[in-house]
């Protein structure tokens, strides 16, 4: 049910932070069924809920953010069906995650257990088995200390935006020593976003912005050779 607060908070959202993304949101909104529309509130309320906690705005959040929300809405509150995920599928749609990311949050394991180690790195198809288990080991490694989320979000960088980037970059590379050419090229990569939004004409097009945490990205890969290194 919504409260008098949550309209608020992404009414405020909508004003202050990110006016354009919540107008994509409701113009999203708008080209559904009537009888959807309140579910459409509820989605409003959850990401504007994602931004007050974690900065930035609506093209800003990640498929793992989705994953912590989801996750924690699931220990407080026993209910809520569909309509916990739902903002997780008009994110998708307005095209701001990867081209990889999965159709249904459901898919990380939210309705019906968390996903392995194995399940999340797998997720990115890495083609190099030596470099996938030493990522699934290192994983395994940091697991006790992590909780699920961080977990997530440490494989979706390693696995993710890492390795399957530096193997789209090299193909057929199978050595974490990295020809400079290939660092420098992925360091590159990683600082701009890319994704996939339909036209007004309904062709798709690629849309590139700057990755506001690719330092936050570079540090989780740093930390990770920093490890395996002792």
């Amino acid at each position: 049910m919504l409260t008098r607060t949550h309209r608020y908070l992404a009414s405020v959202m909508a004003k202050v932070r990110d006016p354009d993304g919540f107008a994509r949101l409701h113009q999203l909104a708008e080209s559904g069924p009537a009888s959807s529309r309140k579910d459409a509130q509820i989605a409003a309320t959850r990401i504007a809920t994602l931004l007050a906690c974690k900065g930035g705005q609506i093209r800003d959040i990640t498929v793992g953010d989705c994953v912590e929300l989801v996750d924690a809405q699931r220990r407080v509150h026993a209910r809520g069906g569909q309509k916990k995920v739902d903002f997780y599928l008009r994110l998708r749609a307005l095209g701001i995650f990867p081209e990889d990311s999965p159709a249904t949050i459901r898919a990380f394991g939210l309705a019906l257990g968390q996903l392995s180690i194995e399940e999340l790195v797998d997720r990115y198809r890495i083609q190099c088995r030596p470099v996938r288990d030493l990522i699934v080991d290192y994983l395994r490694e940091r697991q006790p200390a992590l909780d699920f989320a961080s977990l997530d979000a440490v494989s979706r960088t390693l696995a993710g935006l890492f390795w399957a980037r530096v193997e789209a970059l090299a193909p057929g590379i199978d050595s974490l020593r990295l020809p400079p050419t290939v660092a420098r090229a992925w360091k590159e990569d990683l600082k701009v976003k890319k994704r996939t939004v339909t036209g007004p004409d309904g062709s798709s097009i690629e849309v590139s912005s700057p990755r506001l945490n690719a330092k936050d990205e570079l540090m989780r890969v740093r930390a990770f050779y920093l490890d395996i290194g002792q």
